[in-house]
């Protein structure tokens, strides 16, 4: 029987699920308008030239090419739009967290480019394995970028990094006014304790360094391995 931790936790979820769907396919309709658009163009160039007007081959290869690029761009939206729903096949697995939280800022690039945020995420270099939820721990980063992408007033850029610890690794989030650290702290807390719990998560915060951690297990203990099962 699921326990009431793991009930809020799932309705955290399924709210994730539903924003992350509907930026999803925002993407891909204003890719799909502006194919339209151009193809309505196309449409007038090809009716000009049946009443004889002489058209610019470098007007038709610029119509082309926009094409092609939006087609491309609607291409790796779906692509993260497949990879995302999959991250619940596994409840829990291992994973590279640099390359976790490069998917999930790249999923909220919609949400930060709406706040002036420009996010720089971690080097795929950095690779470092732990064991947990993939579709919470998204779930998490999600609702932490949320709260510090609300807290800001201004444009700016918004480092993201992930570091080893002895038993333990860390995702940072390096803000520019440290005054804020702690509400959003708050905020984030408010919103995610239950995921916290789950994925036996801690919040940490430095406001001297303007830095927020996540501190992850690298591997989940007993007790949380025997919750799945529950």
């Amino acid at each position: 029987m699921m326990t009431q931790n793991q009930l809020t936790a799932g309705q955290c979820g399924l709210s994730f699920f539903g924003c992350m769907s509907a930026s999803i396919s925002h993407e891909i309709k204003n890719s799909l308008a502006i194919i339209n658009e151009h193809a309505g163009l196309l449409e007038d160039l090809a009716l000009l030239s049946e009443k004889g007007v002489p058209i610019n081959p470098d007007r038709l290869k610029t119509l082309s090419g926009s094409i092609l690029r939006q087609v491309k761009r609607a291409d790796a939206i779906i692509k993260n739009m497949n990879r995302f729903a999959h991250s619940i096949d596994e409840p829990i697995k291992s994973i590279n967290l640099s390359d976790m939280l490069c998917f999930t800022a790249m999923l909220s690039t919609r949400l930060a480019s709406m706040k002036g945020v420009t996010l720089k995420p971690p080097s795929g270099e950095i690779a470092i394995e732990i064991q947990t939820r993939p579709f919470f721990l998204e779930n998490l980063i999600w609702i932490c970028l949320k709260a510090i992408f609300n807290a800001q007033e201004k444009a700016w850029n918004l480092n993201l990094t992930v570091e080893n610890r002895e038993s333990h690794a860390a995702i940072c989030f390096q803000l520019e006014d440290g005054s804020k650290t702690s509400a959003i702290c708050r905020d984030i807390l408010e919103e995610s304790r239950p995921i916290l719990d789950l994925l036996q998560a801690e919040l940490q915060e430095n406001t001297e360094n303007h830095r927020i951690y996540l501190m992850l297990p690298k591997k989940m203990d007993a007790v949380g391995l025997c919750e799945l099962i529950d």
